[in-house]
């Protein structure tokens, strides 16, 4: 018989596993545009940071999202700042954010602010 060899994974991250859902992908969540009508995808956000929760200006040119670019993103899972982006990608612009977790970033009507959902409370969620 052959013998196998040992299964082993390199584990960089502090989070690298989840109960339920098994190993998380060495890849990073980032933001990205699709053309509904062609299909073409066009990365918008980059980097070694996880950007999440965003949502799209009334006027349609920028993208608001939530990332946590600490040192150490799993040290402090709960500090995340708004970041904006236009929607053809380009420099993301960091934006004022209240201390805590934020989640539902969206624009107001005229698009002129960015009201968000914040608790300064880390134990209530969404839900």
């Amino acid at each position: 018989k052959k013998k196998e060899a040992p299964a082993f994974r390199h584990i960089t991250r502090l989070l690298y596993r989840l109960d339920g859902s098994g190993f998380l992908p060495k890849d990073r969540f980032h933001i990205w545009k699709v053309d509904v009508e062609t299909g073409e995808a066009t990365q918008l956000t980059k980097g070694k940071y996880d950007d999440a929760a965003h949502n799209v200006s009334p006027d349609g040119r920028w993208v608001v999202f939530a990332s946590n670019r600490n040192p150490v993103p799993e040290l402090e899972p709960l500090r995340e700042d708004l970041f904006l982006v236009s929607i053809n990608g380009g420099k993301e612009r960091k934006i004022p954010t209240p201390a805590g977790p934020v989640t539902q970033p969206s624009f107001s009507p005229m698009g002129r602010r960015s009201p968000i959902t914040a608790t300064p409370n880390p134990m209530i969620g969404d839900g």
